[in-house]
């Protein structure tokens, strides 16, 4: 069941804000036009059920996985893992991609995406999976099996690099050195650049689980006129190509938008939707 907070982010000094936002008019539809699907998990658990539901996305015809497991610390563990997952669900073969960074383009690996229509991106480190895929050949041929019809998902770290505005997890100056995230604050969260699959929303994962509203917060503040959409664990968001998505999982997704406030009235302020699994939310 939805429901609807409205929050006026009351500490105005403290954002060094100093009237309304004009960059907040109206919310950019700037996303890849493409025939396919997204399935982004806010990492923890992936049941069954759940992974069936992503590999249903990609149609009647045979399915055929590569996972991109380069987030991870122990890669091969995590894509041996996630491959005997996707096989007991029944897809036709799945393959994992394994090399070195300054190899990523090789034709071997070029090849490895003929015939594929689900890729899927492991957890760990975003900032690692960015470092080897970003500006690649191998990028650019996972953005056309998108186009085309195929399923893009990712978890955790594979969740991240979906929105062009990615959390990178490091915070720039921390009131409390052994606590993370204890405040709102504009410039205190460090971002990059995505996979940009959506530019109009900022995604962040393991929300509720870790208590991520502040820094989810202070990017939005950062960033006026991008939402926000944070994606509980054990949870998913299926993003459809009518620019739409629908929650799938065990917990909550909760999205944040910014409202356009009148001059001079201060603080920023935002609509927070919480949605169940079930519930739909068109961007």
């Amino acid at each position: 069941m939805k429901r609807i907070f409205f929050i006026m982010a009351a500490l105005a000094a403290f954002f060094g804000c100093s009237g309304g936002n004009p960059a907040v008019q109206a919310f950019r539809r700037e996303v890849i036009d493409s025939k396919g699907h997204l399935f982004i998990i806010g990492g923890g658990a992936r049941s069954d059920s759940m992974m069936q539901r992503m590999v249903d996305l990609a149609g009647e015809g045979e399915k055929h996985v590569l996972i991109v497991p380069f987030a991870s610390g122990e890669a091969e563990m995590t894509g041996a893992f996630q491959r005997e997952q996707f096989l007991r669900l029944g897809v036709n073969s799945c393959k994992v991609m394994f090399c070195h960074k300054d190899s990523v383009d090789s034709p071997g690996n070029l090849a490895l995406l003929d015939g594929v229509n689900i890729v899927f991106f492991s957890g760990g480190d975003q900032n690692v999976l960015t470092s080897y895929l970003s500006g690649t050949a191998v990028l650019q041929k996972i953005r056309e099996i998108y186009r085309e019809g195929g399923v893009v998902g990712g978890t955790s770290a594979g969740a991240a690099v979906m929105s062009k505005v990615m959390i990178t997890g490091k915070e720039k100056n921390k009131l409390v050195p052994e606590e993370s995230f204890v405040f709102i604050g504009r410039d205190n969260i460090e971002t990059a650049e995505g996979f940009g699959f959506l530019e109009n929303i900022v995604v962040d994962q393991h929300f509720l689980y870790r208590k991520r509203q502040n820094r989810l917060f202070s990017v939005l503040l950062d960033n006026p006129g991008l939402r926000g959409v944070g994606i509980d664990e054990a949870t998913a968001i299926v993003v459809k190509p009518d620019n739409s998505f629908e929650v799938v999982g065990e917990s909550d997704v909760l999205v944040f938008e910014p409202l356009d406030m009148p001059e001079g009235s201060g603080s920023p302020a935002f609509t927070v939707r919480i949605l169940s699994p079930g519930d739909s939310y068109v961007f």
